[in-house]
């Protein structure tokens, strides 16, 4: 469902990252072996910057507790570790694949509004737990400012939009073709079967 474009854009990234480690990762690796799981994860909750940080936040992503990423006011991580589970296996092969494609990757730390005159050009657009009564989402995306820049932009770009709320919710114009999809989404140590979610694009396939 994507088209052929010179350049592409998303402006939510919702947590997906990849980082190829080198160098640093021996001593990393002895002292994981030396420090029990749990004190190791403690121990590396305080990130630092470079390969050292970039490894510490892959070792805090793989085993949180249901793959959560979330700070404190403090800018400190602190989602405990997951219970009753190793941890998971990191294949270094798949880590130099990633890294391969990423390399000509621009990645930015906007406000997702800074794209609103981004033109020709493909957005795909993912926000994260818009309209959500959990208050642990509380500070997200407003609904209606996030219609507003779909507004701004969908005349100029191929949009694809992949949301749990509905169509309406979002305000889509009827230039949207909207495509209902089934998700199974595995968080490590649970699985939830038959979620479901919404594709819309404002192009011809």
């Amino acid at each position: 469902m994507i088209p052929l474009s010179e350049r592409s854009a998303s402006s939510f990234i919702c947590g997906h990252f990849a980082f190829f480690l080198i160098g640093q990762l021996n001593s990393f690796l002895e002292l994981k072996r030396i420090l029990p799981e749990k004190a190791f994860f403690a121990r590396y909750k305080n990130l630092k910057g470079g390969i050292t940080g970039a490894g510490r936040f892959l070792y805090l992503a793989k085993n949180a507790f249901s793959g959560k990423i979330r700070f404190n006011s403090k800018n400190e991580f602190n989602c405990p570790m997951r219970k009753n589970a190793k941890c998971p296996q990191i294949k270094l092969e798949a880590l130099r694949s990633l890294s391969g494609m990423i390399q000509d990757l621009e990645i930015t730390g906007n406000n997702y509004a800074e794209y609103a005159k981004v033109r020709d050009s493909f957005m795909y657009l993912d926000p994260p737990y818009m309209n959500n009564t959990n208050a642990h989402y509380n500070a997200t995306v407003p609904l209606e400012d996030f219609a507003g820049f779909i507004r701004d932009i969908q005349g100029a770009n191929k949009v694809m939009i992949s949301e749990q709320n509905s169509p309406e919710c979002l305000m889509l114009s009827g230039n949207y073709k909207v495509f209902a999809v089934t998700l199974n989404r595995s968080l490590q140590y649970y699985t939830q079967e038959n979620s479901k979610e919404i594709i819309a694009i404002n192009y011809t396939l």
